[in-house]
């Protein structure tokens, strides 16, 4: 579970590509148009309706395999997106996560404590050594 949610943390939150930046801030503009135009918010809640089902089946997986705690994949889906949405757009606007603590986060999320080291925790070993 750690490794997977590092990867989501490093590719979409931390350190995105191009594409993925340009995607992300597509999708924030898509919703920013939602708020006042009823068609496209009908497109983009059709769109957001399909991701969550998606992610929804894999978190039911995930609970079946016992990665996370059994709830509702529906309402972790939701939550998960929110909050990688959020960090991403937090790394954005102020660069101070690293893929550790970002995988941290989403294991919280997911009602998992990952135990990753911290770039600070690696900071405060090598200044006390």
């Amino acid at each position: 579970l750690a490794g997977r949610l590092q990867a989501v943390a490093a590719r979409v939150v931390v350190h995105p590509s191009e594409d993925t930046r340009a995607l992300l801030a597509l999708e924030r503009e898509l919703w920013r148009l939602a708020g006042r135009d009823p068609a496209v918010a009908a497109v983009v809640r059709a769109r957001s309706v399909e991701a969550r089902e998606r992610m929804a089946q894999g978190f039911a997986t995930w609970m079946r395999d016992g990665l996370v705690p059994p709830g509702d994949p529906v309402t972790m889906a939701s939550a998960f997106r929110a909050v990688v949405v959020g960090l991403e757009m937090q790394q954005r606007l102020d660069p101070v996560l690293d893929v550790a603590g970002a995988a941290a986060v989403l294991g919280l999320v997911l009602g998992r404590q990952i135990d990753v080291e911290t770039t600070e925790q690696r900071e405060r070993e090598t200044r006390s050594a």
